[in-house]
């Protein structure tokens, strides 16, 4: 698989699908922390090839001392 696939994809896809849930979760106000830091922690590897030095900074406050190169790609 090409990687502008996995943008296209991955990437966009997670997005469409992480509006929709805060969308649906701003009426009943209840936002599950774990899915959204997932989330995060999935949008930063996939943007890894792209820009690693700030990916690895997002990636180490979701992680304290680990490096995101060290990181499983996602699998769906």
């Amino acid at each position: 698989m090409l990687y502008k696939d996995v943008l296209k994809y991955g990437y966009f896809q997670l997005q469409r699908a992480q509006k929709s849930y805060l969308d649906s979760c701003f009426t009943s106000k209840k936002i599950d922390l774990h899915l959204i830091k997932r989330f995060i922690e999935i949008q930063v590897i996939l943007l890894v090839p792209i820009c690693p030095h700030i990916c690895d900074h997002v990636y180490q406050f979701l992680h304290p001392e680990k490096s995101i190169m060290n990181a499983k790609w996602p699998i769906p």
